[in-house]
């Protein structure tokens, strides 16, 4: 962990903190508590407590929206998951083959509509073998890809009547 200059003591720093694990209460009992506590006047921060983080197959199988994730998670979770964007458009091209095998739509709607048409898939792929993707990017090929398989699904369902 990296040190941090206490401004109580020194307002142009100079002084750091160290980490406490241990505290006891008024009964002498022994209790942990993590504070960090100036090397010069003693003032005592409290450690800010981390949210947990879901695991990596909670992104990838078990949650139904991206609500609360940061922007590393939110990618792993539109391009692995069933219910992201890339899981749509996936059963999208299973109904555009389905109904092409039937012989309701000709097979040129699977290289408009169906598997051919993968320009934000392949980006979000990029973007998840980055180190730091740009939010930016990610939000953007998000967005499109989901209002191009909402678009496609119209289609598809207007084509079928």
């Amino acid at each position: 962990m990296r040190s941090e200059v206490c401004k109580n003591c020194c307002p142009h720093g100079g002084a750091y903190f160290d980490i406490e694990h241990y505290h006891f209460d008024d009964e002498g009992n022994l209790i942990q508590k993590v504070m960090k506590v100036c090397r010069n006047c003693g003032a005592a921060k409290n450690l800010r407590k981390m949210k947990p983080r879901p695991t990596i197959d909670e992104l990838m199988k078990t949650r139904s929206s991206d609500a609360g994730l940061n922007l590393r998670e939110s990618l792993t979770f539109h391009y692995f998951n069933p219910n992201g964007v890339v899981g749509q458009k996936r059963v999208l091209d299973d109904r555009i083959d389905a109904a092409i095998e039937a012989g309701h739509i000709p097979g040129g709607w699977a290289l408009a509509y169906g598997w051919a048409s993968h320009y934000h898939k392949d980006h979000l792929w990029r973007l998840s073998k980055l180190k730091r993707p740009k939010g930016w990017d990610v939000r953007y090929h998000i967005r499109c890809q989901a209002e191009e398989t909402a678009r496609f699904t119209e289609k598809l369902e207007e084509a079928l009547r």
